[in-house]
């Protein structure tokens, strides 16, 4: 399977919609953003549903005796045992898991669910309480192996990670397109409530002072464009 498809697809609860006419496609790393609630954990619930895609959220059950059986760490290949190496650094695999540190027990879920994906997963605001050191271990790994995610995230810079991004809103998606091109819709992701990232929000305001001409999303050639 190499990419997902829902059609004018429609969600109900309890006489409510929760998703209206949704055209969606899972080809890519994706972004998906909106004002809460807005129906982005219940489109993740869908394509876990309907396609098996796997879900990662801020819910830790473990169900083996130890972190080692709870991974089947001894039928990892060795690009999979160095990734948990990488980030379970000083972990004892027989420890219970339920005895981990939170972070740990948040990074052991992020894991197990890797570990067991169909080439499709997805990231329901759990990067938060990752660090941006361990995140980035996850999103090379994962584009290494061709393994396609999405992230949802009230964090814009989440966006420089994905190259597609959704706006959803009251269940309907608003827009679409590359998610560098998103983050120039000023005045539609601030309306949202989103607070665009630093460098975005700079250059837009430098750009209507005509100090400089394009966005920049380095700080240091964005300084080396303003002393030239």
């Amino acid at each position: 399977m190499e990419s997902i498809f829902l059609e004018k697809y429609n969600l109900t609860k309890n006489n409510k919609k929760i998703l209206e006419n949704i055209d969606f496609i899972f080809d890519d790393n994706l972004s998906l953003i909106g004002p809460s609630p807005s129906g982005k954990t219940s489109l993740l619930r869908v394509l876990e549903e309907k396609y098996g895609v796997i879900r990662i959220y801020k819910k830790n059950i473990f169900f083996s005796s130890s972190v080692e059986d709870e991974l089947k760490y001894l039928l990892l290949s060795d690009s999979q045992k160095r990734l948990v190496q990488k980030l379970l650094p000083g972990v004892n695999l027989l420890n219970n898991p339920n005895n981990l540190k939170n972070h740990d027990k948040i990074k052991l879920s992020i894991l197990r669910g890797i570990l067991i994906n169909n080439g499709f997963i997805s990231f329901d605001n759990i990067f938060t309480y990752v660090s941006n050191d361990d995140k980035n271990k996850i999103i090379e790994y994962l584009k290494l192996n061709n393994i396609k995610y999405i992230i949802v995230s009230n964090d814009l810079n989440e966006l420089f990670n994905t190259n597609k991004t959704y706006i959803l809103n009251e269940g309907k998606i608003i827009a679409y397109g590359d998610s560098d091109k998103v983050l120039l819709e000023e005045k539609l992701l601030k309306r949202l409530g989103f607070k665009l990232p630093f460098m975005i929000d700079l250059s837009l305001q430098l750009k209507t002072y005509k100090l400089i001409n394009s966005i920049y999303y380095d700080k240091n050639i964005l300084i080396d464009k303003l002393w030239k």
